[in-house]
């Protein structure tokens, strides 16, 4: 209150020499005051302002930040090779190539076999050990020999 005292005092030494004089000097001296008092208070609401939406920023950016953790982890999981995935997706039992043993189908030589009745034959023998279709490809290449 004391401030407020001091305040309306200047302003009626300002007011004074203005030439002001009694309740003409009295009204305008307090409409400065109120008018320093609305500036104040619009000030102060331009900071909460300013304050609530800095706050709303960084809550939308830790949240942004939370999701590409978890997507940046999602993402890490996937990547890591599953032996058993392809096979669910195809409806058959889950088969871990550590777990088969190795074939006993011979390897494919060019002079005594034919290439056809070779594929025939591993074809039969991967359906029977429930190989995946995805998967032969690699199996075969361990049974060829000679130049590619």
């Amino acid at each position: 209150m004391a401030d407020v005292e001091k305040q309306l005092q200047k302003l009626i030494k300002v007011g004074g020499k203005m030439g002001m004089h009694g309740e003409e000097l009295r009204k305008w001296a307090d409409k400065q005051l109120e008018d320093e008092r609305q500036a104040k208070r619009e000030e102060r609401e331009a900071l909460t302002l300013r304050i609530k939406e800095e706050r709303e920023k960084i809550k939308e950016q830790a949240a942004l930040a939370e999701k590409q953790i978890e997507l940046e982890r999602l993402r890490s999981v996937n990547s890591t090779p599953q032996a058993a995935s392809p096979a669910l997706s195809e409806g058959s039992p889950p088969v871990r190539s550590s777990l088969v043993k190795s074939p006993q189908l011979p390897c494919f030589e060019e002079a005594k076999d034919q290439i056809d009745s070779y594929l025939l034959r591993f074809e039969r023998y991967a359906s029977v050990n429930g190989w995946n279709r995805s998967d032969w490809a690699i199996h075969l290449s361990a049974f060829l020999k000679g130049k590619a």
